[in-house]
């Protein structure tokens, strides 16, 4: 009987599925091998394939940055986010909490074997079978405050089972470069501060990621295979920075307190 690839890969994973169930194996222990063993199998276009809903919403999306017209821009960007986890294959549940004000987080989940494999390919670990996703279409970048609070619900309350952190917004985060290739000298030597510096921080202390998509990424959102292949990027990028030898503050030198801290310093 002829199969399509992508059906020869689902009838593959349940087969793996069969066998960790069977023999107790990890969740990761033989998916980890399929990468070696059929590299070929092109897993980011098999793991997501963006649906006319979502090409239609990137578009609006393009029409409202150019007019700003049209659209509320917080739900806009939220719409795009959750179109997008859901032209994911494998996910199981997809949830939303209100966080503040009129703004509605992302919680996804999945316990498939496509799920672990997506997991397997985000070199995040079997058990992280969640993702939060926080979408802000604001003028201003995401604040250090704002990414250190994702930072905190990832590291606390999805202590176990959530390894990745994901903002949708337009303009990034502080202390990111912008539109520049991350593997450049120039972004690998820049000094860490703001956002940035808390994302290496924080991954440096829990092993665990929070990312930012913005403007050029959701465009390329439209293209098969592209969310598993830009966060599988951004996961690398904080891996590969996270071992260089840090240098916070602008410049690393010392500064004098301000004046409202230096009158308490006096001897």
């Amino acid at each position: 009987m002829n199969h399509t690839k992508d059906r020869a890969r689902e009838i593959l994973l349940e087969a793996v599925e069969q066998v960790r169930t069977k023999f107790g194996w990890s969740a990761g222990r033989i998916k980890a091998e399929l990468f070696t063993i059929l590299p070929g199998w092109e897993y980011d276009e098999y793991l997501y394939t963006p649906d006319e809903t979502l090409g239609t919403r990137i578009a609006d999306y393009k029409q409202w940055r150019e007019t700003r017209t049209g659209e509320d821009p917080g739900e806009l960007m939220e719409e795009i986010a959750c179109l997008a986890f859901r032209c994911l294959k494998g996910w199981s549940s997809m949830k939303s909490f209100q966080s503040y004000g009129p703004q509605h987080d992302l919680v996804i989940s999945g316990s498939s074997p496509a799920w672990g494999l997506f997991m397997e390919y985000l070199h995040l670990p079997p058990t992280g079978r969640t993702i939060l996703v926080e979408a802000k279409n604001q003028d201003d970048r995401v604040s250090d405050s704002q990414f250190s609070r994702l930072c905190s619900i990832v590291g606390t309350k999805y202590r176990e089972t959530a390894h990745l952190g994901v903002f949708f917004t337009r303009n990034g985060a502080s202390g990111f470069p912008t539109g520049a290739d991350p593997d450049s000298s120039e972004v690998r030597q820049r000094s860490l501060k703001d956002a940035r510096a808390t994302q290496v921080i924080f991954h440096a202390a829990t092993r665990k990621f929070v990312v930012v998509l913005e403007d050029g990424d959701l465009q390329r959102l439209t293209e098969v295979g592209a969310l598993p292949r830009i966060l599988e990027a951004k996961i690398r990028d904080v891996e590969d920075t996270a071992g260089l030898p840090p240098q916070f503050n602008e410049n690393g030198t010392e500064t004098d307190l301000p004046p409202h801290l230096s009158q308490y310093a006096q001897e």
